[in-house]
């Protein structure tokens, strides 16, 4: 109840999961069959310290079995044109997840806080295997299935001030550590720190509707494994995007209003040339330039 300082939950699942493969081993057809099964649950609380303060702990467990990719894919993926190695012999991931929250919420001002430590036991990563495979189409960056403990900790953060009653700042950031325990290196695959400040516009005459804009900064990835991918982490970026939302009423009844709600986006309004350390086409081409979205919505 919202009367209360205090609110704890938790729950408990238990599951079984059994799966089939059909392998070809040479001109043998095999079917492997796995079965896996775990307990898993979380526990959390939230404290209402003051009206405007509110503090959150959230404890879980999960865990997920190797998918059939993971296990075995033997070839060229042409949707990332890379090769992919699975191993049959993958156990399943297991978490342990801890979540602090803090959030702050007043008249004009809203912030929320979210650190977190995730030990993984079991983690599945795709890894670079070098050198690239050759094949008669070309040279193909190889990744093979892996797993490792792992852990990641980070810090998530959100705030939005309204300075004028049709106008406010959101501001974002989000950084994140995630270390390969087992070989005491930085993880890879991980993003890298990024931040994102934005103003909008509310018009207070047509509900829904608004202009702004908003800058993001992504930092270049320096936390990685010296000399374990094909090429090195791209640079840092900066992207600018402009929004823009309104909403007309179709047609208005006693009982039911339709409402049409048109969206428009653009995005790298500067068309600005980059390459993301998250997308394995950065070893091929950049990022996709200017580019714009027009969304109709409505309900029924």
């Amino acid at each position: 109840s919202n009367n209360y300082k205090w609110q704890i939950e938790g729950g408990a699942r238990f599951d079984r999961v059994y799966q089939i493969a059909y392998v070809w081993e040479g001109k043998t057809l095999t079917s492997p069959d796995f079965v896996y099964h775990n307990f898993s649950g979380t526990i959390g609380s939230v404290y209402k310290l003051t009206n405007e303060i509110t503090l959150g702990y959230n404890f879980g467990s999960a865990w997920r079995p190797p998918g059939i990719n993971e296990l075995f894919s033997d070839g060229v993926h042409h949707g990332a044109a890379t090769v992919e190695i699975g191993d049959n012999t993958l156990s399943p991931e297991k978490a342990f997840n801890n979540l602090f929250s803090l959030e702050y919420l007043s008249e004009k001002w809203l912030i929320q806080l979210e650190a977190y430590y995730n030990h993984i036991v079991n983690y599945i990563y795709l890894a670079p295997e070098l050198p690239p495979t050759l094949t008669i189409r070309g040279a193909f960056p190889t990744f093979k299935y892996k797993q490792t403990t792992a852990s990641f900790k980070g810090l998530d953060a959100k705030v939005n001030y309204r300075f004028l009653k049709n106008v406010s700042y959101t501001g974002k950031a989000s950084l994140l550590r995630a270390f390969n325990e087992t070989s005491s290196e930085w993880l890879f695959g991980v993003p890298s720190d990024r931040f994102e400040n934005g103003v909008t516009y509310h018009f207070l005459k047509w509900k829904n509707s608004y202009l702004g804009a908003s800058l993001q900064h992504v930092l270049k990835q320096t936390r990685h494994e010296e000399n374990a991918d094909f090429v090195a982490p791209p640079e840092g970026y900066e992207l600018l995007s402009v929004q823009a939302g309104i909403e007309f009423t179709i047609f208005k009844t006693k009982q039911k209003t339709v409402p049409l709600i048109i969206g428009m986006q653009i995005n790298n309004v500067l068309n600005t040339t980059y390459r993301d350390y998250l997308n394995r086409f950065r070893y091929y081409s950049d990022e996709m330039g200017r580019n714009f979205i027009l969304q109709l919505k409505t309900t029924f």
